[in-house]
């Protein structure tokens, strides 16, 4: 196995225009982007991520994509805040590693936010 260097920084640096573009334009192509990125420069997807990426767009997601470091199997997803629940019973029906998990079990795995304004520095006096 072979460490693609050049795939890797190519990653890098289009993921740091993305972001500055996400500013700027709709976060959907954007993210759908960065996802296929991640895939096919960064090789950090794998099979089972991108069949959750697929389903949960199928659901109702406006873009879904591959999060954190990747390797581990963990998504983003913009949904609309009335369509969560929807989403989430599609997702616990179609995708396989959820099937049959309720309760707490899949709150581990599965969850929503909402958006924030972030990090940010707090001055104490």
């Amino acid at each position: 196995m072979h460490f693609h260097i050049y795939k890797c920084v190519r990653h890098v640096f289009e993921e740091c225009l993305r972001v500055i573009e996400f500013r700027a334009a709709g976060a959907g192509d954007l993210m759908d982007a960065s996802h296929y990125s991640s895939r096919k420069f960064l090789e950090n997807s794998c099979p089972e991520v991108d069949e959750l990426v697929r389903i949960t767009k199928e659901a109702g997601a406006y873009v879904s994509r591959i999060t954190g470091a990747g390797w581990g199997g963990c998504t983003v997803s913009l949904v609309a805040g009335d369509k969560v629940d929807s989403l989430f019973e599609k997702l616990v029906a179609t995708y396989p590693a959820y099937k049959g998990l309720e309760g707490e079990a899949l709150k581990q795995v599965i969850f929503a936010t909402k958006p924030s304004s972030g990090a940010c520095v707090l001055k104490l006096e």
